[in-house]
């Protein structure tokens, strides 16, 4: 027996929230409906793709395993299904940007307005996901254009520098260190530190001398909660200088850091597929063009 798209559907929304009731609720059908459907996908694949008890349901390990293969499948459907509105209204392309939120807010809103009054029938859009899922974005065909560190410069992708700017900490007003003008990493790197995830501590480890271990690191899952847990007290954030404003609503002071001054580099990368003249490479220029001006931001 086939396997149908409302099963994958039904095991996807259960999956993602972990619950019969809430992914019914957004699926707009019963519990017990959406449990039929899901029983007659287990007995199409002949195993289990969840295991319940009383009080959770989670995926099985077959379950865990088949889920990769159907998050791909429902991608590219909506990807197929948003290529079939374009064409009926007309628009002429979407180009979808991976990247950070933090680099949405701060470095990219130029450039959208510039978008809008160059080509107004192109929509822009954002692909907001974390910075270590980036590359994966762009080499899967879920964006046309990325924009974030490490990402490929091979003979299927090109990347080119985006924006550079100095690494900064930041403190709270009333932190010993908010005094002066600018810090040295010998006294930060004891800690507490608050950085963006995983890349951001390999990246400066890799980048500082082997006397300057960073101690006592807290990684936190994006920079609004870097920020959040700063302006609380819980230690001094480490983060590029283009955070600044956003620093700012946090009330948060925005120290550069020095001896050694480090830089933080985005790139901005796109497939080789996509060659000379053509409209993404155009784009990607266009957001070369219209990035800020980086002495805003470095301090």
């Amino acid at each position: 027996m086939p396997i149908k798209l409302r099963q994958l559907h039904a095991f996807d929304a259960v999956a993602r929230l972990g619950s019969f009731a809430a992914a019914a609720k957004t699926l707009h059908v019963t519990p017990a409906a959406l449990s039929i459907v899901v029983r007659e996908l287990e007995q199409t694949l002949g195993f289990r793709v969840f295991e319940r008890t009383t009080r959770r349901v989670r995926l099985s390990d077959a379950g865990q395993q088949y889920y990769l293969h159907v998050e791909r499948v429902l991608t590219e459907l909506r990807n197929a299904d948003r290529c079939a509105l374009e064409l009926r209204g007309g628009k002429t392309g979407v180009i979808r940007i991976a990247t950070t939120q933090a680099v949405i807010a701060t470095l990219l809103p130029a450039a959208f307005r510039a978008f809008r009054l160059a080509w107004p029938d192109v929509q822009l859009y954002p692909v907001d996901i974390p910075g270590n899922q980036i590359s994966a974005a762009i080499q899967a065909g879920e964006a046309d254009i990325a924009i974030g560190v490490h990402l490929p410069h091979d003979d299927m992708y090109e990347s080119l520098s985006f924006f550079r700017s100095r690494w900064h900490c930041f403190l709270e007003q009333t932190h010993p260190l908010a005094r002066g003008k600018s810090v040295r990493w010998q006294d930060v790197v004891t800690g507490p530190l608050i950085l963006i995830g995983q890349t951001s501590r390999l990246t400066l480890q890799g980048a500082l001398p082997e006397a300057l271990r960073m101690q006592d690191v807290y990684e936190a899952s994006t920079a609004s909660a870097a920020l959040s847990m700063a302006a609380s007290g819980q230690g001094v954030a480490i983060a590029p200088g283009y955070l600044k404003p956003t620093a700012a609503l946090h009330g948060l002071k925005a120290l550069p850091l020095g001896e050694p001054e480090v830089m933080h580099e985005l790139m901005v990368c796109v497939p080789r597929k996509h060659g000379a003249g053509s409209f993404i490479r155009q784009a990607r220029d266009l957001l070369l063009a219209e990035v800020p001006k980086a002495d805003t931001f470095i301090g």
